[in-house]
């Protein structure tokens, strides 16, 4: 019990080394296009469900998230905006 730091350390060391292999895996390789398209999708398929979450979502969180990303120079949609990729459906 102790010792719950240390390996809590030991897998933060360890996620960041797979993360640092994983961006030079991409930088020397790069992505094949369906590597591309999976990733396309899901990002895709993880907004729409964040937008369907966002009227659970308390509002003083959603004012943050707004303000931060304001902060951050990050563009923020609504979630009843229509999505280009979605073929002009709302997402």
């Amino acid at each position: 019990m102790g010792n719950k730091g240390g390996s809590e350390k030991f897998c933060h060391v360890m996620l960041q080394q797979v993360a640092v292999q994983e961006a030079r895996r991409l930088q020397r390789f790069g992505v094949t296009a369906g590597e591309l398209e999976r990733y396309k999708m899901a990002l895709l398929r993880d907004s729409a469900q964040a937008a369907e979450q966002a009227l659970s979502v308390p509002s003083a969180d959603n004012l943050d998230f707004i303000m931060e990303s304001l902060a951050l120079g990050h563009t923020v949609l609504d979630q009843r905006q229509v999505c280009s990729p979605c073929n002009g459906r709302s997402c």
